[in-house]
């Protein structure tokens, strides 16, 4: 009761107390530097301190300098805890492979990144491969390049929900973007949309691209039948 009210309490407890994983946890959940009073075997066990960071996502500091170090483990705790970030290792938060492992994971963790990293134009196109949002991260003279834009929407197609409108109406961007999300149809310019040889072009790339097109496009047999040779479930989104 007493670590559980005060988890500081734990440095003062005898050691077979501090060996107990359940007053060991309830100590760091209610105060995060109790991690560095357990047991040293416990400090060292993956899952222990796996459940600890669980329990109070401060802790991470807390624990043994081999798991600080630990990038499997780090990366298990970010899986399912962003805010375990804040205080991963400088060393990790400068290693751009880690980030987007990480981020591959949980993609909370994009809104955590500095947005310097973004201005690299490599670091940005792997972010967006890994999560189309990520492309509003990137700096304004990216967004307005259009060979970048270009190479996101290949990699993502999401990454055409976040860019100006300008891009939805580009129809080598589009067509790019369809490929991997065939729902962008549905945010294409308007012209694009209502354009046959367009909309054909987009099916056969992506036949699940046809419940995205205009009705009177879902009717046209062409335009169903090369879906249907892209894909036999697009079939489904034929109009009658």
């Amino acid at each position: 009761a007493v670590v559980q009210q005060n988890g500081a309490a734990l440095r003062f407890a005898d050691e077979p107390f501090r060996y107990d994983r359940e007053l060991a946890l309830a100590a760091v959940r209610n105060d995060a530097s109790a991690l560095r009073h357990i047991g040293e075997a416990m400090r060292d066990d993956h899952e222990f301190v796996l459940q600890a960071l669980h329990a109070n996502s401060s802790a991470l500091p807390f624990a043994s300098e081999e798991l600080r170090m630990d990038r499997a483990l780090v990366l298990r705790a970010l899986q399912k805890h962003v805010a375990i970030f804040h205080y991963v290792d400088r060393a990790f938060r400068d290693d751009l492979e880690f980030l987007l492992s990480a981020m591959a994971q949980n993609t909370e963790l994009l809104s955590c990144l500095p947005g310097r990293l973004f201005a690299d134009r490599e670091f940005a196109l792997k972010a967006i491969q890994v999560n189309g949002a990520a492309f509003a991260r990137a700096p304004p003279e990216l967004r307005a390049d259009r060979t970048f834009v270009l190479a996101a929407a290949q990699r993502n197609g999401a990454a055409l929900q976040h860019a100006a409108s300008e891009w939805r109406r580009d129809g080598e961007i589009v067509l790019a973007a369809v490929s991997t999300k065939p729902d962008i149809l549905r945010i294409a310019g308007e012209r694009l949309r209502q354009d046959r040889d367009f909309v054909l072009a987009a099916v056969q790339r992506n036949g699940a691209a046809l419940g995205y097109a205009p009705e009177k496009l879902r009717r046209d047999r062409d335009v169903v039948l090369a879906a249907a040779r892209n894909d036999g479930v697009a079939l489904a989104y034929a109009a009658g």
